[in-house]
């Protein structure tokens, strides 16, 4: 946990990427707490508001001497683990079965279509999966966050340094946990394998068995190249195809789960 902040004021939470474990309103200040300004005018009562533009670390402890008020329920990440986000792929997965099961009504163009759909979906699967049981690690404390910035930090160019030493610890935890989330992309199997390496401390050769890399690739054409091969004639999927890349996802989430379960996970 990090610090405890005491706010003489209310606090205003008007993000969803925030959370405020061990927070509420107190007349009096916490032992060893760190007083903090308001930052806005709420009611006519001066308050610290935490929003989008205004972040502050996720990892504090927060009172105030008025009121305690959030309009959002937590991102799904901050209340996630690897159990959840297996959980989550496994309800994903069932739709995707139950749309196959039904495929036989449509026409045979629409069939194609929605086959190719269904295959881009069971490794976009995958890659949500990977995501979720990363954020929601990285978040889970701030000793984990702190590990993983520490070499995050270090594999940056200098120029990309400077940018992140000029942010506040509350925009700095966003633009990471934003990086994680939108712009990082886990259909690459050396990537999954680093980024397990680096916020788990666990080495899980998903790949191993399984032909992983392959329906990335297949993704990727379907997304960027409309399903277009190098030399211009098109992939033919059928329902083998969706059947195929189920199995090979749902084995490497497998392999992924037994590794984490298996392991007492380090901070």
């Amino acid at each position: 946990m990090g610090k405890k902040i005491y706010v003489n004021g209310s606090i205003v939470i008007k993000t969803p990427d925030f959370k405020y474990e061990g927070a509420g309103a107190l007349y009096n200040i916490p032992e060893g707490a760190e007083t903090i300004e308001t930052n806005d005018i709420v009611e006519g009562k001066p308050c610290l508001v935490i929003d989008d533009e205004r972040p502050l670390s996720i990892f504090n402890e927060y009172y105030a001497t008025g009121f305690f008020s959030t309009l959002f329920c937590w991102s799904y990440y901050l209340n996630s683990d690897y159990h959840k986000a297996y959980e989550y792929y496994l309800d994903r997965k069932v739709d995707i079965e139950d749309i196959l099961d039904g495929i036989s009504v449509l026409s045979s163009k629409q069939q194609e279509t929605t086959i190719k759909l269904l295959v881009m979906n069971v490794v976009t699967l995958f890659d949500a999966f990977v995501c979720e049981t990363i954020v929601s690690k990285i978040t889970s404390t701030k000793e984990s966050f702190d590990s993983f910035y520490t070499k995050f930090y270090n594999d940056l160019s200098n120029s990309n340094k400077i940018h992140f030493d000029n942010l506040s610890r509350g925009q700095l935890e966003q633009e990471i946990i934003s990086h994680l989330l939108e712009r990082t992309s886990y259909a690459n199997v050396k990537t999954v394998n680093q980024v397990y390496k680096g916020v788990y401390g666990l080495d899980i050769e998903v790949c191993k068995g399984c032909n992983l890399q392959d329906w990335f690739t297949l993704r990727h054409r379907i997304v960027h190249r409309n399903a277009r091969k190098k030399d211009g004639s098109l992939y033919v999927f059928t329902e083998e195809t969706v059947k195929t890349a189920l199995t090979d996802i749902d084995n490497a989430v497998k392999k992924i789960m037994q590794t984490l379960n298996s392991y007492t996970i380090p901070r």
